[in-house]
């Protein structure tokens, strides 16, 4: 078995190397790491403009962190509901084989 998550912000904002951000802090810029906002265009039926983190904004009760699809992570309405998810797949090292 394999853990399944949302990415929380934080997640995202390590992954460009913003170790101090913080949920009630400012947008992303994500351009450093395309692979987190890759195939996300919001321009057809089958594509999103993001995907949701697990992260509420903490200056914002009416808002969570999404991961945009022009390479940002930003705060936005939760009944916002062009956006998706990406869940986040853990496979621990013991559990492949090489």
């Amino acid at each position: 078995t394999v853990d399944v998550s949302l990415p929380t912000g934080q997640q995202i904002a390590d992954a460009v190397g913003n170790t101090s951000w913080t949920s009630g802090g400012s947008d992303i810029d994500l351009s450093s790491a395309p692979w987190l906002y890759d195939n996300l265009d919001g321009e057809t039926s089958t594509n999103s403009y993001g995907y949701w983190t697990s992260t509420p904004n903490s200056s914002n009760s009416y808002s969570a962190w999404i991961v945009f699809s022009y390479g940002y992570l930003y705060y936005g309405d939760v009944d916002y509901t062009d956006n998706g998810v990406r869940p986040v797949i853990t496979v621990s090292k013991s559990q492949l084989s090489q």
